[in-house]
């Protein structure tokens, strides 16, 4: 092998070597020349190069040659030592021609016997690391990390302190690359951007006061050109931030932005966000009452018009974008899933919202707008620009609550590929004519034992749903000009309704089943003269129909023509002039019957409460009446003429008749009967004393035409001595 320093020699030396191969030429000249061992081998076996007493050492693989520089070195004035086959000849020859170690070169090899080999000469420039966390708390420190050259900081880097020295500029970082862990940015960093950041390309997180402890730092313009990806969080608490620019970011960890002065945030390439993203208009986010939430919130600010990420796809935390007086517009064009949307506070002024790729929302979907109550007389404005949605059709699963609120030109709301939801919350939407859920299937939250679809301040919505809904329907009628009437016959799994103030009649169309319990409970102010369930078939729980407070000087009316089972407890505490359950067979006989009211008072509850004001009770079709029995109030007659089994007490109040008609009854439990002074012939109830049905504690007689005693009944005493 031959060893070639490429040093300059001197013109002796040269001689020296020269003259014995001279000899030695002219000696052999009529001989053959002897052929050397490694003729044929043509190889490049080491090479290093010598920069101001340090030597870097190149690694050779295959016909790669590659010497790693640290990046603030040049090797103009390097000195070469390179070993290769020592009968071989090597182009360019370093001995003889100057090379720009700096640059990427190719040497040809070439063998005694002629043969050639390519090497590729290649630099890579190393980082200079610093491991551990770093503290530059004044201008002369930053001076000095600059000096060292460092260019990767293996922890976290801290710019300033919260009351110290001003640093004013960050300049002289301009070597820095890379920082694994956070930037941590205290109030005494006194530059309004991030001059001298603009070599990093990754970066551990980015942090800039905290919702506890805002900064005051003068920073408005975030910038870092090259920046690629944030393994953490990016964390900005502080008012005076007006822009985010980072072009080149793709990922990152989580972002929190929160600052009344926020106009502008560009980050036109990122994708995806594995936490939160959260933008604020504001830092202070307590209200008047002390809570984080409701519709009495802080003034909105910022100078956000348009909230525009184009290309991201996935957040794996929660979106939020909420305090921002001027923003407009919302666009997401490409988010598929995100963990939580909450877009609680969005100003009145709000005028459009694009999510049409979004597939997938594991928890809650927030979509809600302010509203303003007038100080005097109470009147609720809401925002009347935003009239859609936008295109929510590729939208399959809400794991938590969609809600909707305060829109008030909002009309259709389409979801026509909904799948799965775990509630819908929908309130102020006063023009919303219809709700398209035509797939989906209700799951419970975790907290929960039922999906809840709560409706209130709205229109008449038209329901597209499928004809089972496992779901309970929570209406406030206050403000709805009608009851939400489904496309086709529709079974619910409950229904809770209420109205502090309505006069329309309340029609239920295609209400046929309720699983569960159904609720109707109107205010004394509510003047509904009908409440008509034409549909309905089935209540498996409890059927509740009464009032607040005092029953209303107004009689309704109520209509369930087709009503054929209550499982539990029926119960009308309205003096109804008119009402209709021709159909119904039976009540309270499922097998663990549920009941509105399940006291035990005196006079008793039954089974069936009903308040008649004027004219008859007639229940046609009633065959059983399991649980505690019937109750009546009022009315001048009774009529169950199907009716074999009335397994509690019968109850009659205020009766105005002089018997009832149950010609068919073989079974009851007690008689309760007081206040009915027309009520004087009890001959009907003999036989139920006689076989034992009605025992002494479950017979009463007060107030009556005729008051008999238990011990009367048994003595055949019924009715009056003539």
């Amino acid at each position: 092998m031959n060893k070639f320093k490429f040093l300059m020699m001197n013109k002796f030396k040269f001689l020296m070597l020269l003259f014995p191969a001279m000899i030695l030429f002219g000696s052999c000249s009529d001989d053959d020349p002897e052929i050397p061992a490694d003729a044929d081998d043509n190889f490049i076996t080491a090479l290093s190069l010598s920069v101001d007493n340090n030597t870097y050492t190149a690694n050779i693989e295959g016909q790669d040659i590659t010497v790693g520089i640290p990046y603030n070195v040049t090797l103009t004035s390097a000195i070469a030592t390179i070993e290769y086959t020592q009968s071989a000849t090597i182009d360019p020859d370093p001995a003889k021609e100057t090379i720009d170690w700096n640059r990427e070169q190719v040497f040809t090899v070439t063998s005694y016997n002629g043969a050639a080999n390519e090497y590729t000469y290649r630099v890579t420039r190393d980082e200079i690391e610093e491991k551990g966390d770093v503290v530059l708390r004044t201008m002369a420190e930053i001076e000095a990390f600059h000096e060292k050259g460092t260019s990767v900081v293996d922890g976290n880097l801290t710019i300033g302190t919260d009351d110290g020295e001003d640093i004013t500029s960050i300049g002289k970082l301009s070597n820095l690359k890379s920082v694994s862990g956070n930037l941590i940015l205290k109030s005494s960093f006194k530059a309004t951007d991030l001059t001298g950041l603009e070599q990093m390309t990754n970066l551990g997180g980015l942090l800039v006061g905290t919702k506890e402890a805002p900064s005051t730092a003068d920073l408005n313009h975030v910038s870092m050109p090259n920046l690629l990806e944030i393994s953490g969080d990016i964390s900005i608490w502080n008012n005076n931030l007006k822009w985010v620019e980072l072009k080149v970011l793709t990922k990152v960890g989580g972002i929190s932005l929160a600052s009344e002065s926020i106009e502008n945030i560009e980050l036109p390439e990122l994708t995806e966000i594995e936490n939160d993203f959260i933008v604020e208009g504001c830092l202070e986010r307590e209200f008047e009452d002390g809570s984080t939430s409701g519709y009495n919130p802080p003034a909105l600010k910022g100078n956000l018009e348009a909230f525009s990420i184009p290309n991201l796809q996935k957040v794996g935390g929660t979106l939020g974008v909420n305090f921002i007086a001027p923003l407009k517009t919302i666009t997401l064009p490409k988010l598929e899933d995100v963990g939580n949307i909450d877009f609680e506070y969005l100003p009145m002024a709000f005028e459009t919202i694009g999510l049409e790729a979004l597939r997938n929302v594991d928890g809650n979907m927030k979509i809600c707008s302010v509203k303003a109550v007038a100080v005097i007389g109470g009147y609720i404005t809401y925002n009347d620009v935003l009239t859609s949605m936008g295109d929510l059709s590729r939208l399959e699963k809400v794991g938590g609550v969609l809600t909707l609120m305060n829109f008030g030109s909002l009309t259709d709301i389409p979801m026509p590929s909904l799948k799965q939801c775990g509630g819908i919350w929908l309130e102020g939407l006063s023009s919303a004519k219809s709700l398209a859920i035509p797939a989906v299937e209700f799951t419970a939250p975790a907290e929960e034992s039922q999906a809840t679809v709560y409706i209130a301040d709205c229109s008449p919505l038209k329901l597209s749903t499928p004809n089972k809904i496992n779901a309970k329907l929570q209406i406030d009628l206050t403000t709805l000009n009608g009851v939400p009437a489904f496309e086709t016959k529709t079974t619910i799994a409950e229904a809770d309704l209420t109205s502090n103030k309505i006069s329309k009649d309340l029609i239920f169309t295609n209400w046929e089943k309720v699983e569960g319990n159904f609720s109707l409970v109107l205010n004394t102010t509510s003047y509904t003269k009908a409440i008509n369930l034409p549909d309905m078939k089935e209540v498996g729980g409890f059927l509740n129909i009464s009032w607040k407070k005092t029953i209303p000087t107004f009689r309704p009316t109520v209509s369930m023509p087709n009503l054929e089972i209550v499982g539990g407890q029926l119960q009308v505490i309205a003096l109804v002039t008119k009402y209709d359950f021709s159909s119904l067979k039976t009540v309270c006989c499922a097998n663990d019957p549920v009941y509105v009211n399940n006291s035990e008072s005196t006079p008793p509850i039954g089974s069936i409460n009903i308040r008649v004001q004027t004219g008859g009770v007639s229940f046609p079709a009633l065959t059983h009446i399991g649980g505690k029995g019937l109750a009546v109030q009022g009315g001048n007659s009774l009529s169950c003429p199907q009716l074999t089994d009335i397994d509690g007490t019968l109850i009659l109040n205020s009766y105005k008749g002089n018997n009832v008609e149950m010609s068919k009854l073989e079974k009851l439990g007690g008689g309760y009967f007081y206040n009915s002074s027309s009520l004087a012939d009890f001959t009907f109830f003999g036989k139920f004393i006689e076989n034992g049905n009605i025992t002494e504690e479950n017979w009463t007689v007060t107030g009556c035409g005729y008051n008999p005693t238990y011990q009367d009944m048994k003595e055949g005493r019924y009715k009056p001595a003539e």
